[in-house]
Order: C-alpha cells, then structure tokens, then sequence
C-alpha cells in the first residue's frame, strides 16, 4: 500500500502548491498507483466490486448512472477513489494513514466520492 500513500501525499501536495493536473492525468497517475493488493482491499473493505475498465453492459449502466442510489451501487471506479481521497485530502487528513482513512461503510465512501466531486470541479 505504499505506492497508494505515495500518491495520495504527491496529490495534496499539488493541490496545496495550486499545481492541479487534469482530471484525466490524475486518472492515469491513480491507475498505475494502484496495485492488485490495493484494490481488493478497497473491494473488501467496501464490499463493491472493482469494474474500472471493460464492465460488462449492465455493470456499466450502474457503474456511470447518476441515478442509482448509492445503497444500490455495486461497483466503483478509478475516478470514484480519486473523488474520495480528494475529499478526504481536503480535510487535511493524515497522510500517513490514508488507508485507514478510507471508510469501511460504502455509503461514507460515496459521501465523500460526492464531496470530492464537488470539491474537484469548484
């Protein structure tokens, strides 16, 4: 999980220094931190399933519907981990222990992917 702290530190570094990359370049930088071990501790401790990159029809459906309620909600993505540790960086979080910082209930997790959204895009 060091690869996932690591970029979790460099994130509220660039957002502390102003230096905000594109949305689509955080993605990318995300997605090559990201190890197999760290993903199926988020799907463990989050109970969802990991679907970022070729869901099936209906994973896809749910996965990109803004309409589905959270409580319904089966599957996150890459962009759904960036909103939350963007929230949870704007909360002056500990680095150190972003991993703990995840929430263990989904519906926390999808609070903070909404407040890291808005956060993001103001």
């Amino acid at each position: 999980m060091d690869a996932f702290n690591d970029y979790v530190e460099a994130l509220c570094c660039r957002e502390e220094s102003g230096q905000r990359l594109p949305l689509a370049d955080e993605l990318n930088m995300l997605r090559a931190s990201l190890s197999m071990e760290a993903i199926q501790f988020l799907q463990r401790r989050l109970h969802l399933l990991f679907a970022d990159e070729h869901p099936d029809h209906n994973t896809c459906f749910i996965a990109h519907n803004e309409g589905i309620r959270d409580d319904y909600k089966s599957v996150f993505r890459v962009q759904d981990i960036f909103y939350c540790l963007i929230a949870i960086a704007a909360q002056k979080a500990d680095l150190m222990s972003s991993k703990e910082r995840i929430p263990a209930d989904r519906n926390m997790f999808w609070k903070l992917v909404a407040q890291g959204q808005v956060y993001w895009e103001t």
